[in-house]
């Protein structure tokens, strides 16, 4: 039996060297507080806020910045901090408590980059303020400090500030980077002004998703040992979070490593398989094979069976993934499972993602490569190839990509896009917008924009805009505007055609041909005309002026 062969044929190792008990892992750089699409998350409600002077006035102001640049925003007020006629009457300031918690500036997993618009004014006119500051407690008494009186602006201005976390900062106090629990403004004047202060879109910036887990047990037995992982597929906290408690989880004990070869092992009719678990009696533990090898030996005619077996960590959604799919690292979990930043194609059979179609609401990615069909909702990606000779493309919504390769592509929404290539045909029911097309058979409903096409068949319900078009039938419905117009014949509804003189033998000029297809009149490089029949005008009827 498979429990007597492990009491007697039996290589059992105990290695300390891979425990990790403080587990520190890092995400992409794309946190930000607040989170939210307006930025407005600490400036637009007073929660939070307190009066740097406890008399003086707080409250929302609908004087507001409305629009960064190319960014519009859609909130509603600002912060406003005024001395409401209380003492001091020559400064006034304002700042925003972090109550869920302290956050991090600078250093690998803090904010590297503060950001915020500022108004400043005064009731009375005097002397421009003595100092204009941002500070960065730690406690009341302990804080970093930078003056910003040289970037403030003008009085009755908004003014965008950004101001470096890693550059060096004044220091009151003892403050710590790690420890930051509010960010305040005060503005000071040398005479009393009344002065008034205005914050808008206070942005912390530039840091990286994190998460920290550790095991006291097991720093008493073998000692603090750190692990420091970064990886940018993780786009949250809590998947960072959830990564640290998988690495604590499998590395926080000893490894334990079971080797085991036997020629009588028999497994009826379900052979091991990487993965599979087996029960070791006299350890009492549970072990994952992770590797099988399988040897015949034809002189002896004996099956010689070696399994390779590893105690089980306790969290193995990750760890199971790249046992079953893929030679992998243990050690790093993330680099079994399919990521934002990893290619997604047909993939292996019997996993998550197999299959030749693909049926998502959205999908974002680098690359997508599909065999058969995509049907989605929303596609934003860098380059979309669908490669089957019946593939087709199917977007209800809008489609954002770099590149297109497809033998069928339909879409009723947007498509953008820098270069298409489709074999069969393209229906576009809303706009067209791209680099360069090169396609047998184009459909548009309404507007296609594009630098170049080369098409075969290309029809346009509204209007066309290009630098160039190489096409061989051209319908339009509405207009043609192109930069660069290069044509051969051209053919007009009523069936007459205008064509190159040297095409009929003629010196280099234009030619222009009847329904019949017969030489009725031409131009050539001189400006002479030559007609079949007789130019006939009306008295006062001028063809051309000098």
């Amino acid at each position: 039996s498979l429990e007597d062969v492990l009491e007697e044929n039996i290589e059992y190792e105990r290695d300390i060297s891979r425990v990790r008990n403080r587990i520190i892992v890092l995400g992409s750089g794309g946190k930000k507080l607040p989170d939210d699409d307006n930025e407005d998350g600490l400036t637009e409600e007073l929660t939070h806020w307190l009066p740097i002077y406890p008399d003086h006035e707080l409250s929302l102001s609908m004087d507001h910045v409305k629009q960064d640049g190319e960014v519009g925003y859609s909130d509603s007020y600002s912060i406003q901090v005024a001395t409401g006629g209380e003492a001091p009457l020559n400064s006034t300031g304002a700042k925003y408590v972090f109550t869920s918690g302290p956050i991090k500036c600078g250093g690998a997993a803090g904010f590297k980059r503060l950001r915020f618009w500022l108004y400043w004014n005064r009731l009375f006119t005097g002397a421009p303020p003595q100092s204009i500051k941002v500070m960065l407690y730690t406690t009341v008494s302990d804080y970093y400090y930078q003056d910003i009186t040289g970037i403030a602006g003008s009085q009755g201005e908004w003014r965008k500030i950004e101001l470096s976390l890693e550059s060096a900062w004044g220091v009151v106090g003892n403050p710590s980077w790690d420890q930051i629990i509010a960010v305040g403004f005060l503005i000071e004047f040398a005479d009393d002004v009344y002065p008034l202060m205005r914050l808008d879109h206070i942005v912390f910036e530039d840091a990286r998703f994190s998460a920290f887990q550790e095991d006291v047990g097991s720093q008493n037995s073998y000692g603090l040992r750190e692990l420091t992982e970064t990886d940018e597929e993780l786009t949250s906290d809590d998947a960072c979070l959830r990564r640290a408690k998988a690495l604590l989880n499998h590395l926080k004990d000893p490894a334990e490593h079971l080797t085991v070869r036997s020629t009588v092992l028999d497994y009826g009719d379900s052979p091991i398989l990487p993965g599979d678990m087996i029960h070791v009696p006299f350890l009492d533990g549970d072990y994952r094979v992770s590797s099988v090898e399988y040897y015949v030996d034809g002189q002896t005619q004996t099956l010689e069976v070696t399994l390779e077996l590893g105690r089980e960590p306790p969290l193995l959604a990750d760890y199971l993934y790249g046992l079953r799919s893929t030679t992998v690292t243990v050690e790093k979990l993330a680099r079994t499972k399919l990521g934002k930043e990893t290619k997604l194609t047909r993939a292996p059979t019997g996993h998550d993602h197999a299959g030749d179609v693909l049926r998502p609401s959205a999908v974002n990615c680098n690359e997508l490569t599909v065999a058969g069909k995509a049907t989605a909702d929303e596609i934003e990606c860098n380059r979309l190839s669908v490669a089957d000779p019946l593939s087709e493309i199917t977007v209800s919504g809008l489609s954002k990509l770099n590149e297109v390769e497809a033998n069928q592509i339909t879409n009723t929404g947007k498509i953008t896009t820098d270069e298409l290539e489709c074999n069969t045909a393209m229906t576009i029911a809303g706009t067209f917008t791209t680099n360069q097309v090169n396609c047998n058979n184009v459909s548009a409903a309404v507007n296609v924009t594009t630098d170049q096409v080369n098409c075969n068949n290309l029809n346009a319900a509204a209007g066309i805009s290009a630098n160039s078009i190489n096409v061989n039938s051209l319908i339009v419905t509405g207009s043609v505007n192109c930069a660069n117009w290069q044509a051969a014949d051209i053919t007009f509804k009523n069936k007459f055609i205008l064509t190159e003189a040297e095409n009929l033998g003629l010196p280099k000029g234009l030619a222009f041909l009847n329904h019949k297809k017969q030489l009725i009149a031409y131009l050539d490089e001189k400006g002479n005309l030559t007609l079949k029949g007789k130019l006939k005008t009306k008295k006062r009827l001028k063809l051309f002026e000098s």
